[in-house]
């Protein structure tokens, strides 16, 4: 007779990753964009952009800003704020949604831009659009928590304005630029990472892409002709549902291993992927509006550099302060969901 085997799969918290939330930074383009000029730009009647999307303004790179560039002055003020010095760091991961070129890597096009005192420090990308960040996270965590390094930094930098498709107003209405450093930190305090969850369901990996520019259209193909397989294409409605469907189970999934509810943290820091996507979360999860983090009003979504950002702003306004239990949520193109819950 052949053997049975039985696999339990009970979801286990993982053993507390003992890591500290050293300091972050944040650099904004110079320039910002208004709901009323997107109005005009989009054809729309006046208030359209405000009402769909929830956003007041968005900052928009300039022609001759970069990413990397962008990102290695959220670095610089990152540093300043932990008191750190650049050679201190052992590994700089550039966690982002929009590359500015196929090779090197961004996190490598930082580096340069930090100068000579970021020279030998290991920089690797991670890209899962907008939950790079969580990604990222998990990585750093473990690799700190493993002893290989003690300081990291994730840096997340985002010029979305350069891929919006103009002829879709609900996508180019909800996007801004924008670039936040966050500096983690091995200690021996009993505190850091409790659980961190990912899951994808590949159903909806279409309704949010932008299909040229790798390999399957390259981009020496480009054409006026077919301009829209560069830019941005996302199909809200199927993506909703998608989200409805799956984020119940995703979120349990998360939480109950730690006999905590969502609603019970001290602060929750959503994916700031548009107003409707943020309403469900709380809704479903029965979060109390003090408890949200929100910054997508004054500065869209700003694609793996939104959960950061928004966290760095509540620390420089208090909203999240040392001792506070929080959670990091959000959905990205996959359509995948990322989570986890983080003693400061």
């Amino acid at each position: 007779m052949a053997a049975v085997f039985s696999v339990d799969v009970t979801p286990r918290p993982i053993a507390l990753q003992r890591v500290r939330l050293a300091g972050s930074g944040m650099f904004l383009p110079e320039k910002i964009v208004t709901a009323d000029e997107l109005d005009e730009r989009l054809g729309v009647p006046a208030g359209w952009v405000e009402a769909k999307t929830g956003v007041v303004h968005r900052h928009f790179a300039a022609p001759d800003e970069t990413a990397a560039a962008m990102g290695a002055e959220a670095l610089r003020r990152a540093l300043a704020d932990a008191g750190w010095l650049a050679e201190s760091l052992d590994l700089i991961i550039c966690a982002s949604g929009t590359a500015q070129q196929p090779i090197p890597c961004t996190a490598v096009l930082i580096s340069e831009a930090m100068g000579r005192c970021c020279s030998g420090i290991p920089a690797f990308d991670m890209n899962a659009t907008c939950l790079s960040f969580i990604a990222a996270l998990d990585v750093a965590t473990l690799m700190i928590h493993s002893g290989r390094h003690r300081r990291v930094a994730i840096v997340s930098t985002e010029i979305a304005s350069r891929g919006l498709d103009w002829s879709d107003p609900a996508s180019a209405a909800l996007f801004g630029d924008g670039a936040v450093a966050t500096l983690l930190e091995a200690t021996a305090a009993p505190i850091g990472i409790e659980a961190i969850r990912m899951e994808t369901y590949a159903e909806g990996a279409h309704h949010c892409e932008i299909r040229g520019g790798g390999t399957g259209l390259p981009a020496m193909g480009f054409d006026n002709a077919h301009s829209r397989d560069y830019q941005f294409q996302m199909d809200g409605e199927r993506l909703h549902k998608l989200a409805a469907t799956h984020m119940p189970g995703f979120v349990s999934r998360l939480f109950e291993p730690l006999g905590v509810r969502p609603s019970a943290l001290d602060v929750i820091v959503p994916h700031q992927a548009g107003r409707a996507p943020i309403r469900l979360l709380a809704r479903r999860l029965g979060i109390r509006d003090a408890q949200l983090v929100m910054t997508l009003g004054e500065h869209g979504n700003t694609i793996a550099a939104g959960m950061p950002m928004a966290l760095h702003l509540a620390r420089t306004r208090g909203q999240v302060q040392r001792g506070h239990r929080i959670a990091l949520l959000g959905t990205g193109a996959g359509i995948a969901f990322a989570g986890c819950v983080w003693q400061l």
